[in-house]
């Protein structure tokens, strides 16, 4: 991912990892070429079968399902300002925790279909980040 000098930097995993490829438009994860299990964020070790030298990186599809929400009613240290939501998002078989944007936070309820966005974070200390999120599909 190239960034021009003022461009938000990408929010990365505590590893380093990147998150997602916002120039590609997908979230990265890592799938086991043994047992076939996937992972987000990626994973350098099958937790299932304990490969190490069979993960693959793969790019999640960009539309999803809201398996879960709920709304956080406190600032966050990313510096949300309440209220916002947060829930996991069902994504090729995999339950991807996230923050949910472009909608009342008491809008995004299980069932709705969902795509994945990328959005300027402002945080204390960090400077301007690139955060993934899920948003409700338009029809």
């Amino acid at each position: 991912m190239s960034r021009k000098p003022n461009e938000p930097k990408p929010l990365l995993a505590a590893d380093g990892a990147a998150l997602f490829d916002a120039d590609g438009g997908a979230m990265l994860a890592s799938h086991c070429t043994s047992c076939g299990r996937r992972y987000f964020p990626q994973r350098t070790v099958c937790a299932h079968c304990g490969i190490v030298a069979g993960m693959q990186r793969i790019a999640l599809a960009r539309t999803g399902t809201v398996h879960a929400s709920t709304v956080i009613r406190v600032r966050s240290a990313l510096g949300h300002e309440p209220p916002y939501a947060y829930g996991y998002v069902e994504l090729d078989g995999l339950l991807v925790f996230t923050r949910f944007s472009g909608g009342t936070p008491e809008s995004f309820q299980p069932g709705d279909p969902v795509e994945l966005a990328f959005e300027n974070l402002h945080c204390d200390g960090q400077g301007e980040l690139l955060i993934h999120v899920f948003r409700k599909v338009v029809a």
